[in-house]
């Protein structure tokens, strides 16, 4: 059991950079993704609104 948590350890010390970097990179693309969409919906309502 100590061994495994010990390991479970070494391994996300060592992953979580990577882990951090790609995750970050994911929300962004999902950010500008979703940003990309939402903002021409967002024109074309508040246009045909008026």
């Amino acid at each position: 059991m100590s061994k495994r948590v010990l390991r479970f350890l070494l391994f996300s010390i060592t992953a979580s950079p990577r882990i951090k970097g790609t995750s970050a990179l994911m929300l962004w693309r999902g950010l500008s993704q979703v940003t990309h969409i939402k903002l021409p919906l967002f024109f074309q309502t508040t246009h045909t609104g008026q």
